[in-house]
């Protein structure tokens, strides 16, 4: 939040310094509300195999799939005009996007005795919650074109900068070594945990255009479609520590160390969160 604020700051010193030394400045004010289609899309998968007393797993995985969903987005922006055609702009925006993940959890396995019984198959399916927002602050160059009606159409681009969260939430399975009636077993486990929450700054770059539509000499009618390009960035699962249910033997406590050891050895696959997103929105301009 320390990082928006300044950004902000920055923003409006920008706006106020061109408006001041721009002789005859003229400038519009907007504020917008539309539709993000994000492109926020990442598979992950891991897989193992293990060996236990009494007990052979022959093969287990899961899989981890997250989508961006549609999203309301708000934005505002000032334009101060240097020329009566072409504008320094400033825009800052929000909105937050719901990432549902899609899990899977499969493991086949043989018991380990002369008849070699099996192979006994689990597969289970989550559906869990996530969410990525995202905070773009851009700082354009906006070229509006002369028309002789109502309509006045423009095009702008720059640089930007996006604030972000990504949080993510995930369920899956494990098979490892418990100890039960004084015998060392193997239990398949079915709600492990795993977990992503991470902030991150984003760079990038933006182009979008539209029209205003006159209604007074100082209102129009705002509508834009923008693209906004950010950098991707790279996280890793990490498995919970915590209770979790066995197939066979009950509950047991999924200890820390546990957690981390199958964390390093097997979620090694990084999810890739790309919050770049394309908005088709509308709103009010006034001009000053």
């Amino acid at each position: 939040m320390k990082t928006v604020k300044i950004l902000i700051v920055a923003f409006c010193v920008i706006i106020v310094s061109s408006a001041l030394f721009a002789d005859g400045t003229k400038g519009k004010l907007t504020f917008r509300g539309g539709m993000a289609f994000p492109l926020l899309s990442s598979t992950t998968r891991w897989s193992g195999s293990w060996d236990f007393y009494m007990l052979e797993v022959a093969q287990e995985g899961g899989n981890q799939s997250i989508e961006g969903g549609n999203a309301f987005l708000f934005n505002g922006s000032v334009a101060v005009f240097i020329t009566p055609q072409f504008a320094i702009e400033g825009m800052f925006g929000y909105c937050k996007i719901d990432a549902p993940v899609d899990s899977s959890f499969n493991e086949t396995h043989y018991w380990w005795d002369p008849y070699r019984r099996g192979p006994y198959s689990y597969s289970y399916d989550y559906s869990t919650t996530g969410s990525l927002s995202i905070t773009p602050i851009s700082f354009n160059g906006l070229y509006q074109f002369e028309t002789s009606n109502s309509i006045t159409p423009y095009i702008s681009g720059g640089l930007s900068i996006a604030p972000c969260s990504f949080k993510a939430d995930a369920n899956t399975g494990l098979v490892y070594s418990v100890y039960a009636y004084f015998l060392q077993i193997a239990e398949v486990f079915k709600d492990a945990k795993l977990k992503i929450d991470e902030s991150f700054t984003s760079l990038g770059i933006n182009v979008g255009g539209g029209v205003d539509i006159n209604i007074s000499s100082s209102v129009q009618i705002n509508i834009e479609a923008r693209y906004i390009y950010l950098q991707k960035k790279e996280f890793n699962w990490e498995m919970l520590p915590g209770t979790i249910n066995g197939e066979y033997w009950g509950q047991w406590t999924l200890t820390q160390a546990t957690a981390d050891e199958f964390t390093n050895k097997y979620l090694t696959q990084a999810v890739v969160v790309n919050p770049s997103i394309f908005s088709i929105s509308g709103g009010i301009t006034i001009r000053f």
